[in-house]
């Protein structure tokens, strides 16, 4: 827990930590680790989803630069289940899905909707900027913020992950991001 980036996975860290403590006294259980969830029935949405539903209705002006792994929700919850059903017991399963700047992601968005994808991208320093106003205008009006500081940092930090473990113990695999991208603007 000490050394994750931001609370959330901090929180996430201290779950697993318990989990794993409950195994050591008897309880048969795994953990799955998805990365950046995005897919069709985004009901909410997620903020992934909003950045790809802008993106697709041609009202997301610029991008920023980093990246991260996004993960289908359907290769997820497929993935859950092949924890559940062959995955060792007190075993971490990470379930990344592929790696994408936000411009790519963009991009893929814009032509799910076959529309061009926004050309400018935003300075780091102007949307850590705009992230405090965003963050200080949503806690006073209420609602959630497009992005984050935490968001920034995460895309900013652009780690590696591998899926090796899940997918030589479970079989798993990911389907391709643009997929995923079609569906879920398909399906907004």
């Amino acid at each position: 827990p000490r050394g994750a980036l931001l609370p959330y996975g901090r929180t996430k860290a201290l779950a697993s930590n318990l989990v794993l403590e409950a195994v050591a006294a008897g309880l048969d259980a795994v953990i799955v680790s998805p990365t950046g969830i995005i897919g069709p029935g985004d009901w909410r949405p997620s903020r992934t989803g909003k950045l790809a539903l802008l993106c697709a209705r041609g009202r997301l002006p610029a991008t920023v630069g980093g990246g991260f792994y996004f993960i289908d929700t359907r290769d997820v919850v497929c993935g859950m289940l092949l924890a559940a059903k062959k995955g060792r017991r007190g075993t971490n399963y990470i379930l990344p899905g592929e790696r994408a700047s936000i411009a790519e992601l963009m991009a893929m968005a814009g032509r799910a909707a076959g529309r061009k994808p926004p050309r400018l991208r935003a300075p780091f320093p102007l949307a850590w900027l705009g992230s405090l106003f965003l963050e200080q205008y949503h806690a006073l009006c209420g609602g959630t913020p497009l992005f984050t500081r935490s968001a920034l940092r995460i895309i900013r930090y652009d780690p590696e992950i591998d899926a090796d473990r899940a997918q030589r113990e479970l079989g798993w695999s990911s389907r391709p991001l643009a997929v995923t991208v079609r569906d879920t603007v398909a399906w907004f």
